[in-house]
């Protein structure tokens, strides 16, 4: 399939955020990280016990390594896969929101077709 040619004059320009509003950000990620790291201290160890037990007895220290390399994998293969998708989405002229997750769809006039179809039969 043919790559339509982008123009320079049809891509936005960044916006530039001031140094305030960057350090509130910040500043609300760490807190949001704080907040869920004491639920996954207390979680993993309860979740591996519960572990050991249903194999038979294997080293606690063997499973927590099970455990943490899956998921490190897990997350590695899945933050290049959907990269790579997303990279896919904007170099075809999709952009960011193009709709190929059901969940960044939007109508692209604030008024949906159908809807404007029926505002003018009434």
């Amino acid at each position: 399939m043919a790559r339509l040619p982008v123009s320079r004059d049809v891509l936005p320009t960044p916006v530039r955020r001031s140094t305030g509003f960057l350090l509130v950000f910040a500043l609300a990620y760490v807190g949001g990280v704080v907040g869920y790291l004491p639920l996954l201290t207390m979680l993993l160890p309860i979740k591996v016990d519960a572990v050991v037990t249903a194999i038979g007895g294997a080293g606690r220290l063997d499973v927590l390594t099970v455990i943490v390399v899956t998921g490190a994998l897990a997350a590695s293969v899945s933050n290049i896969a959907f990269g790579w998708l997303s990279d896919r989405s904007v170099a075809r002229g999709g952009g960011a929101g193009a709709g190929w997750l059901g969940a960044s769809w939007r109508p692209r006039s604030p008024t949906p077709r159908w809807l404007s179809r029926v505002r003018r039969s009434r």
